[in-house]
């Protein structure tokens, strides 16, 4: 699916050539949120990959911790839980490749982040749920870093505290990132946080001496499909 949400916008950003100064400056934007969709997608592959791989070969190897068990269980729970809006965020897209422009309007409007994060100045059900998630993760997955820069780290990277706007108001993190947000924006956003989380446990990982070996039989791999991708 992810695959055809990346064709998709590709095939979007030739659409609408005659549309007015502010389209314009729009698709120049879409290019790279289309570009940065794809590396995402592409690091979050084979970060799973590489993942799985590891802790095969550490139960093949009879040496899977519960520790490690434990932080691919939370991080399974939250990635499944980006994933799952994901696909709610995108439901309307992959199946309109023949009516490019009611896609790119979809894309670049506040409506449906809107209507999926909020219930009118408040955080919709949805969005408490998801920030519910994301604290959770965040305070079962510092518990397994030692180094006060790795801790901080997961903290910034997992925020949920409120902020400050651009006004100096404080409000809630959810409002700041997703209200009147692009949806091709949120998807970047979400998706960059998916990678985070893979990037975490695949850290704690590398404490195994199974990593090392992992590491290695993965780069030429990762390489070629790389090139794959690129041609």
């Amino acid at each position: 699916m992810k695959y055809s949400l990346i064709f998709l916008l590709t095939i979007l950003l030739f659409a609408c050539n005659n549309e007015r100064k502010s389209d314009f400056d729009f698709e120049k934007d879409f290019g790279m949120y289309t570009m940065m969709i794809n590396e995402l997608d592409f690091q979050s592959f084979y970060l799973e990959e590489q993942i799985n791989y590891e802790i095969s070969e550490l139960k093949l190897k009879n040496q899977l911790d519960n520790e490690t068990k434990i932080i691919d269980s939370i991080t399974k729970i939250y990635t499944n839980k980006i994933d799952e809006i994901l696909t709610e965020l995108n439901s309307d897209l992959v199946n309109e490749t023949d009516n490019p422009s009611k896609d790119q309007k979809i894309l670049k409007g506040y409506e449906k982040g809107n209507n999926y994060f909020f219930e009118g100045d408040s955080l919709s059900n949805k969005a408490k749920s998801y920030k519910a998630v994301t604290k959770e993760y965040r305070n079962e997955l510092i518990k397994y870093f030692e180094h006060p820069l790795y801790i901080k780290r997961v903290q910034a990277s997992l925020s949920m505290q409120n902020t400050r706007d651009r006004y100096g108001t404080e409000t809630e993190y959810i409002n700041y990132l997703f209200r009147d947000t692009p949806l091709i924006a949120i998807i970047v956003q979400l998706k960059s946080m998916k990678r985070n989380s893979l990037e975490f446990q695949q850290q704690l990982l590398r404490k195994k001496p199974v990593a090392n070996n992992a590491k290695n039989n993965s780069v030429l791999g990762e390489n070629s499909i790389r090139y794959f991708l690129l041609i």
